[in-house]
């Protein structure tokens, strides 16, 4: 959570599994995003998405 007299942003990033379509991806940071503005009103919300890391 990024909270200066200017910017109240919450900023993390998701690791999705291998294979899951991009539409089940924006369906899922859709409903992640509306969670978290319900939540954290007032709060910009950016969702960045990455490819699952392997070890």
């Amino acid at each position: 959570i990024v909270e200066t007299k200017n910017h109240h942003v919450i900023l993390f990033g998701i690791n999705v599994k291998v294979g899951i379509s991009q539409k089940q991806i924006v369906e899922c940071c859709q409903s992640l995003e509306n969670d978290l503005k319900n939540r954290f009103t007032g709060f910009e919300i950016n969702i960045k998405v990455s490819p699952m890391h392997h070890y």
